[in-house]
């Protein structure tokens, strides 16, 4: 699952939906992390998404859930 696109990432939140996407699993199957962990930190800030610390470790160590907002960006409304 590579992707540096916002959209495509929410919407592979939202197929996982009622779970959440653990972001440093994502990123070992994706060829640019540093370019998709950049992109997920975008739509964390302007509330599309909600990231919940595994451990004390950088941003790659969270478990992602959509927000309102994402979830309708993920789900075209």
């Amino acid at each position: 699952m590579c992707m540096g696109n916002g959209t495509t990432i929410l919407q592979a939140i939202g197929r996982m939906y009622p779970g959440c996407l653990d972001l440093a699993q994502a990123c070992r199957h994706c060829g640019d992390a540093e370019r998709m962990c950049r992109t997920v930190e975008q739509l964390r800030e302007r509330g599309f998404v909600a990231a919940r610390p595994l451990s004390s470790e950088a941003l790659s160590a969270h478990e992602l859930r959509l927000t309102e907002a994402g979830m309708a960006v993920a789900f075209g409304l």
